[in-house]
């Protein structure tokens, strides 16, 4: 054993990981704190040569070994320089992670369970303690994204995921947590994380959802013989696909059904004023048009006369009022005139205020609401080639860019330049996106490529499918899911560009990859 912790070393171990575990969810500081905990529990250690014999064995380390190495050896290339001095530190931890928890023996089954019940734990005080502060400080705010208070969202949503999928491990498919108090835990911590999940609107993490809904209904069609049982899970599967393609459907119609634009728009107000286009003819809501019939002069005295306010000043989510009111008064397909506004009520008004653009959405909490903006990102981008503050379709113009930046540094890309060099692309191609939305692809694997060139990036995935493959004996309900929630992220996030990201990559990963004891046949 180590020549300073000696036999202590392997519980050593264990309660560093707990406290890892406790304290990596909680911010960039913390999980910091976690790779220096982990470094020198690493050095004191010591008994280095097996250490390192035992990372080397492991493939599953070996290959994330390599990642590390394609990452930190390319940008190490580029030092003293700023920007790969900021990288370098900031993918650091991957390093750490990997050497320190990948040159350690497994845990037994009880320790192991042991820190999953933690995480389960941390990750339901951290949702409920964001939700609440969420619900006091922002209840008059459209903008989930402020829901994480320790990292961003959708980096939170990839915990919880992760915590649905431990309690459905040791619900459904492990019996070693027997205990009733372990049970009743399990399952008021799923049934809270799987609110948080639904309410957070974060379509990624509804895409890992139901992911793993589909792997937990392989594996019960599996575990059950009874005909009978697999009949109603196969009818319960289609009808939950029914009704998803139902809601779907319903919001879609909206864009795919609506109204004629007039070729000629001649008619004036009941007042005798003329009424004005002013918004592109294209921008819809509820299938009507928002930029025509709008007269200006009767609209603007109205509103005044009304609320005090000018039209022309912002919504508490900082658009102009004048764009809400015409958006809301589409949807509710009325003409924007004195006569239209008479049929707004003190509600109306008061969502406009707050930045609703549809009266059908007037809460924050409307799964519908975040699939019918998608549609609407959608159909904006194809008809006006609007991508900004769009969290869908601006993503479209982000792989655009990283593709030209690719183009341009092929074989081993640009390393810590990445966002440099895409600020370039981004003016040199005439980007519809506003200087302030000039970022990161947004996709792990364009990222990589833009970092490491086609070389790197054809590495990074062989790496990625040995993962798979080598992991085989750890398969379980946790290690699909991680698996999952991590490599269907990368698909719409530079994942591993944040310390969040890296801690649910490398430090979930090396538990479940390197810690976790293998299945009991």
């Amino acid at each position: 054993m180590g020549p300073l912790l000696g036999k202590r070393s392997a519980s050593v171990y264990f309660y560093v990981l707990i406290l890892c575990t406790t304290l990596i969810l909680w911010g960039n500081f913390t999980i910091t704190l976690c790779s220096i905990l982990l470094a020198t529990f690493w050095t004191l250690n010591g008994n280095f040569r097996s250490g390192f014999k035992t990372l080397i064995q492991r493939k599953t380390s070996l290959l994330y070994l390599v990642i590390c190495a394609l990452i930190l050896g390319r940008v190490a290339i580029q030092l003293p320089q700023d920007e790969a001095v900021l990288i370098f530190t900031a993918y650091l931890p991957l390093l750490i992670f990997i050497v320190a928890i990948g040159s350690q023996k497994e845990l037994t089954h009880g320790k192991f369970n042991s820190i999953m019940l933690v995480f389960v734990a941390i990750i339901v005080i951290n949702t409920v303690y964001c939700s609440i502060s969420y619900l006091i400080n922002y209840t008059d705010t459209l903008n989930f994204r402020r829901i994480g208070l320790f990292m961003s969202h959708i980096r939170l949503s990839l915990f919880a995921v992760m915590g649905i999928a431990t309690c459905t491990h040791y619900l459904f498919f492990n019996r070693e947590l027997e205990t009733k108090r372990e049970r009743i835990f399990l399952w008021i911590s799923l049934s809270w994380l799987v609110i948080f999940i639904v309410l957070s609107k974060v379509i990624i993490a509804y895409t890992i959802l139901g992911f793993l809904l589909l792997v937990f209904i392989f594996l019960q069609l599996k575990k059950h013989n009874s005909m009978k049982v697999k009949a109603l899970i196969v009818a319960l599967f289609f009808l939950g696909i029914a009704g998803i393609a139902a809601v779907l459907y319903g919001e879609a119609r909206y864009f795919i059904s609506r109204d004629v634009y007039p070729s000629k728009i001649t008619e004036k107000t009941r007042n005798g004023n003329e009424y004005n286009t002013l918004l592109n003819k294209q921008t819809i809501e509820n299938g009507h048009y928002a930029g025509i019939y709008i007269c200006k002069k009767e609209i603007d005295s109205c509103w005044l006369a009304a609320t005090g306010i000018s039209l022309y000043e912002v919504n508490k989510q900082g658009y102009p009022l004048y764009t809400t009111l015409y958006r809301y008064m589409a949807s509710k397909n009325l003409r924007k005139d004195a006569e239209g506004f008479a049929q707004l009520t003190n509600d109306d008004i008061t969502n406009v205020i707050d930045g609703f653009t549809n009266y059908r959405f007037t809460s924050n909490f409307s799964i519908r609401k975040r699939i019918y903006e998608a549609f609407w990102e959608i159909y904006e981008y194809a008809n006006n080639g609007d991508a900004n503050d769009h969290s869908i379709t601006q993503r479209i113009e982000f792989l655009k860019c990283a593709t030209k930046t690719i183009q341009k540094y092929p074989r081993f890309g640009v390393g810590a330049m990445a966002k440099k060099e895409m600020a370039i692309t981004y003016h040199e191609t005439n980007s519809p996106l506003s200087k302030s939305h000039w970022n990161l692809p947004h996709n792990q694997f364009m990222l990589m490529g833009v970092m490491t060139g086609i070389v790197g990036l054809v590495i990074f995935i062989a790496c990625l499918v040995g993962l798979i493959v080598y992991s085989r004996k750890k398969w379980n309900v946790i290690t699909i899911s991680w698996f999952a929630a991590m490599i269907l992220s990368f698909f719409s996030e530079d994942t591993m560009n944040t310390h969040a990201g890296l801690a649910f990559c490398a430090y979930f990963g090396a538990l479940v990859l390197f810690a976790q004891p293998e299945k009991e046949q």
